[in-house]
Formats: structure tokens, sequence, C-alpha cells
């Protein structure tokens, strides 16, 4: 009966009973957009453009039936996505669009294609989770990538 038990403890020691336990040389997970550190971050533009431009916290606002989220840059540039009302952990592939403008310029760079993923989503508070875009098109025939993807969505 001893012996028994001591195999059913070393069993359950073994099998991490209670969870499981960090291993060194285990993958750390990354933080998703809504824990991430909030603050500024840079984005790369290629292709037409190519520039890099530190964006702000984007401020956000019921949109119709969805969101829009206009994140100011810096060198008076504006990202603005706009995004259909999300479901939690459901990524949305229609109705996603950016615009990208300057003060300066006359020229709109926009996609009407592009992802979503509410990591976070309590109505009425804007959600908060991840983005991503196809190459923005100028309507005249010339395209600007944006880099890293995806991009968080995190309202200020």
């Amino acid at each position: 009966m001893r012996v028994a038990l001591v195999a059913v403890a070393i069993a359950v020691v073994l099998a991490g009973c209670g969870g499981d336990t960090y291993t060194p040389g285990d993958p750390t997970p990354e933080p998703d957009a809504c824990e991430a550190e909030a603050g500024p971050f840079d984005l790369t533009l290629g292709g037409a453009l190519a520039e890099t431009i530190t964006f702000e916290l984007p401020s956000c606002v019921p949109a119709g039936e969805g969101w829009s989220a206009t994140y100011p840059g810096s060198g008076d540039w504006e990202l603005i996505l706009d995004v259909p009302e999300p479901v939690l952990d459901e990524l949305v592939t229609e109705g996603v669009s950016a615009t990208l403008t300057r003060a300066a310029d006359p020229i709109v760079w926009s996609a009407a294609a592009g992802t979503f993923e509410a990591q976070r989503f309590e109505p009425p508070e804007p959600p908060c989770g991840e983005w991503t875009v196809n190459a923005l098109d100028d309507g005249e025939g010339a395209f600007v990538t944006v880099s890293p993807q995806p991009i968080p969505l995190r309202c200020g």
C-alpha cells in the first residue's frame, strides 16, 4: 500500500498536477496588444514613400456599425483605421480599411483590405487588438507598404 501511494505521489509531481509550471527554455508568450506597453510606436513606409513615422495611441470613436481610430503621427501624418463591429477573438476580414494622409500633402493613401482581431471588446468601450493592412494606394498607381505588422489598436 505504501509503495502504491509513493508511486501516485511521484506520478502527480511528474505530471505537473495543479497547473503547468515554467521550465527554463520554454517560450515566453508575447503580450497581446491590450497588455503591451502603451506609448508611441514607429511604422516604416516602403514603396512610393520611404519614411519612418512615429505614431501616438489613437483616439477611437463609434462610426456607424463599427469603430474609427485616428493615430496622430510625426510630420503631420495621420493614420485612420475603420473596422466593423468586432467579435472577440474573431478575425475580421471584411470592411477593414485604412487611410494615411499628411496635412501638407493632398495625396490620400488608402486600402480597403486588411484584418482586425479584437483581443478585448466590451461595448460601449472601443475594441483593443491588432490589425493588418495591404499596401496603401494613392489612386494613381503608386503604392505604400506599412511595417511592422500587425499594428496595435489600443485607444488612448
